[in-house]
């Protein structure tokens, strides 16, 4: 078995080209994008041993950089927390105490009126549900107004 000759058989002049062109290619060290030349420049890239190291003060520049970044970040996102949380603790504080200051003066809202018209026999079988829905809600809305505003059904 000659040097050329693998387990698929011997090699064909085409393929011998291709490789000769794919070598080039390689040496010539910029392949064009797409290629099989950059795709086996990417493959040797990826390797473990292929990385250029870095000089030891680039490298702590670059550690020192990320830490930097890494820190700023983290500050930015405990104070947008911190923010959150402030407004939810002032907004659970000031629903209540609204409440209780509106304790007397609050209206008491008792369904009746156009809500009970709704309610009295069953929907018509050619409504929509969504139909429905806008028929309840704009007589719930019509009695809620009109208890603010101190009127009997």
């Amino acid at each position: 078995m000659s040097q050329d000759d693998d387990e698929l058989g011997p090699v064909s002049e085409e393929e011998r080209r291709e490789a000769n062109a794919l070598r080039k290619a390689l040496e010539a060290g910029d392949p064009a994008p797409g290629s099989d030349a950059a795709f086996a420049a990417a493959v040797r890239a990826s390797m473990v041993g292929a990385r250029p190291e870095l000089a030891a003060e680039a490298r702590t520049a670059v550690v020192a950089d990320a830490i930097r970044e890494g820190s700023r970040r983290a500050r930015r996102r405990s104070l947008r927390t911190m923010l959150a949380i402030a407004a939810a603790v002032v907004l659970g504080l000031a629903v209540p105490a609204a409440l209780y200051q509106g304790g007397s003066s609050t209206p008491s809202i008792t369904y009746g009126g156009p809500t009970d018209a709704v309610f009295e026999g069953p929907f018509v079988d050619a409504q929509r549900a969504s139909e429905r829905m806008d028929l309840i809600v704009d007589a719930r809305t019509e009695d809620y107004f009109a208890a603010l505003r101190g009127e009997q059904p």
